[in-house]
């Protein structure tokens, strides 16, 4: 395999006029290529909210990974479970996921609370999401926000996919690299999901409108004001309307 070329070709179709599915799709299937049959990407605009309120409610994420996995997982411990989110935004470089106890006694994670990782560790195994790897990608320490990208494969075995990842960590880092630039630069609103409407909205808030003001400015209701920034505090996973502006600020989600 020519992963010289490969890069090459990845990186012209995503420079193309291509949605975000069409980009996701093209760059799992390079990804599966050379094993990888499962990819996660992650953007974490404030890296302080993983601690105070657990990664789950901090970061907008994607996945690939086995359904079954995420059913069993459930929503809330897709990443509160997984300690290579927490060790991410501590400046940990790439971790891989073979040796939990070591990832743990890294993040230096209580006795007590070790027993829901335990549990976890065997919903893992059980879908053999237990080899593979947690790659840093962007991490801008003026405004705190963080990216990564978590690659499964779920045919080898622990010391095959350590010496795998040895191997082709410059490939796959590559592809994580292109990807992670692309949703950035060219996908990210359709990444979180905003509407015209809803980015107006936080425009309007992060200029300073108040309530009222919105709903004259956008000819709408208070109740439908109202459900446009509760829509937006989802999609961004902020707790108030201006938790959920300083969030789209700092993505470069609108330009007041």
């Amino acid at each position: 395999m020519n992963f010289h070329n490969s890069i090459i070709e990845l990186s012209d179709f995503v420079r193309g006029d291509h949605s975000l599915d069409s980009v996701w799709r093209k760059c799992s299937e390079t990804f599966a290529e050379v094993g990888i049959d499962g990819i996660g990407y992650g953007i974490i605009p404030f890296r302080s909210e993983v601690f105070l309120q657990g990664s789950s409610n901090a970061v907008m994420f994607r996945h690939s990974y086995p359904q079954g996995w995420a059913d069993d997982t459930g929503p809330q411990g897709l990443l509160d479970n997984d300690i290579t989110a927490t060790l991410l935004v501590s400046g940990r470089d790439d971790m891989t996921w073979v040796d939990s106890d070591d990832l743990l006694e890294t993040a230096n994670i209580p006795t007590e609370d070790r027993r829901r990782f335990a549990t976890q560790d065997a919903i893992d195994r059980a879908y053999k999401m237990n080899q593979g790897v947690t790659v840093a990608l962007d991490i801008d320490n003026t405004h705190g926000v963080t990216s990564g990208m978590g690659l499964r494969n779920s045919t080898m075995s622990d010391l095959e996919f350590v010496t795998f990842w040895n191997i082709h960590r410059g490939y796959l880092k590559a592809i994580c690299s292109i990807l992670d630039t692309s949703i950035r630069k060219d996908h990210l609103p359709s990444y979180v999901g905003l509407t015209t409407t809803e980015r107006d909205c936080l425009n309007f808030a992060a200029s300073g409108r108040q309530f009222a003001e919105i709903e004259y400015l956008m000819r709408l209701s208070e109740d439908q004001v109202k459900k446009i920034f509760s829509r937006c505090r989802k999609k961004l996973q902020a707790k108030t309307r201006d938790h959920a502006v300083a969030k789209a600020l700092v993505l470069g989600l609108i330009n007041p």
